[in-house]
């Protein structure tokens, strides 16, 4: 049995065309990139830079990245959306009946910037209103 490449993904996502997104340096945000540049990075051992643009839903005005929609085929560690605008770590659980829920609910994230994303849209409503109500500037 042969090992696929590290990047495989990654290089059949290229090969497919699907938009590629690079880290930019010294921070956590993503921008689109071309297929050279993804290439180039993968070959420099850079990969870690280098990701499939995820797909979005817009959530009251604000873009975030979609749910997901069944369970992981390494199942190790989701992020959901609390309350107070913050993204919490949850262990997945194929036992647990609240994992079940969450991915049913679409509040399972790969990544805790996603989860982020959506916690502050769901609550954005919420605090316009507030601030209205009290009559301060949005």
């Amino acid at each position: 049995m042969t090992t696929p490449h590290p990047s495989a993904k990654l290089l059949r996502a290229i090969a497919d065309g699907k938009q590629m997104q690079s880290r930019i340096k010294f921070t956590k945000n993503w921008e689109d990139c071309s297929a050279n540049r993804a290439l180039h990075c993968i070959i420099c051992f850079d990969a870690g830079n280098i990701r499939i643009k995820p797909d979005t839903v817009t959530i009251n005005g604000v873009v975030c990245p979609v749910p997901m929609l069944e369970v992981p085929e390494h199942p190790d560690l989701y992020w959901t959306p609390d309350l107070e605008g913050n993204a919490m770590s949850v262990e997945w659980s194929r036992f647990s009946s609240l994992s079940v829920q969450h991915l049913s609910d679409g509040l399972c994230f790969d990544t805790e910037e996603a989860a982020q994303a959506v916690a502050e849209a769901m609550v954005k409503p919420l605090r316009e209103y507030v601030k209205r109500a009290k009559g301060e500037k949005e």
